[in-house]
């Protein structure tokens, strides 16, 4: 429905109208890669955030078969949310965010 057309006198709070803004942002795409993980690891830190690394660890299994554990995959945090592989970390405004490639592909282009 229109906004001219709403019936206003029930509104206790009236729409406010919002413009996008064009904005410049820093990006890296987390490929899954170890060397990938670090790069961004390190990106964030010396631009003030919070990020973690883990490498994968294979699964182990004792000699004698009593002792082990399942394999763990590598993991990336960046300002406490998990990053899975394809997807972006942003830096925009001084602030963090983690967004799927399909949602970054959409909104964002590259720009020299």
């Amino acid at each position: 429905m229109p906004a001219q057309n709403l019936n206003h006198s029930r509104m206790r709070h009236l729409p406010r109208r919002f413009r996008t803004r064009r904005v410049d942002l820093d990006a890296m795409q987390f490929y899954g890669t170890s060397t990938s993980g670090k790069d961004i690891v390190n990106w964030v830190f010396l631009s003030g955030g919070v990020a973690s690394w883990t490498e994968a660890t294979p699964a182990f299994e004792s000699d004698d078969g009593l002792k082990g554990c399942a394999a763990q995959p590598c993991r990336l945090t960046v300002c406490h949310v998990e990053v899975v592989p394809g997807s972006w970390v942003l830096l925009v405004d001084g602030e963090w965010t983690v967004m799927d490639d399909a949602q970054f592909q959409e909104r964002y282009q590259s720009w020299p």
